[in-house]
C-alpha cells in the first residue's frame, strides 16, 4: 500500500542542507539571516516541523504494525504448540 507523500521545495532548507556540512553554524546563520526574511525562515521552520511529524508519524504506524505482527506470530506458535500438546 503506497502512500502519497507531498513534496515541499523550500529554497532556505534546500540551501542548509547543501551548506550545513561545508560550513560553520555561526556563519551559516548570518548568511541565512542577511538572504532570507523572517517570514521566509518562520515558514521554512514550520514546514519542516510539519514535515518530521509526519514522518514521525508513519514510523510509528510501521513500528506498530511490525510489533503487532511479531506478537501474533507468537501467539500463533504457542497456540499450534499447545495444541500439539493435547494430541
Amino acid at each position: 500500500m503506497a502512500e502519497s507523500v507531498q513534496l515541499v521545495l523550500c529554497s532556505p532548507l534546500c540551501f542548509l542542507i547543501k551548506k550545513y556540512c561545508q560550513t560553520q553554524v555561526k556563519v551559516l546563520k548570518s548568511a541565512l539571516l542577511d538572504f532570507y526574511d523572517g517570514d521566509m525562515l518562520s515558514n521554512a521552520k514550520q514546514q519542516l516541523l510539519k514535515d518530521f511529524s509526519s514522518i514521525t508519524h508513519r514510523l510509528e504506524l510501521i513500528l506498530f504494525r511490525i510489533y503487532h505482527n511479531a506478537v501474533m506470530a507468537i501467539v500463533e506458535r504457542s497456540a499450534k504448540s499447545t495444541i500439539c500438546l493435547r494430541c
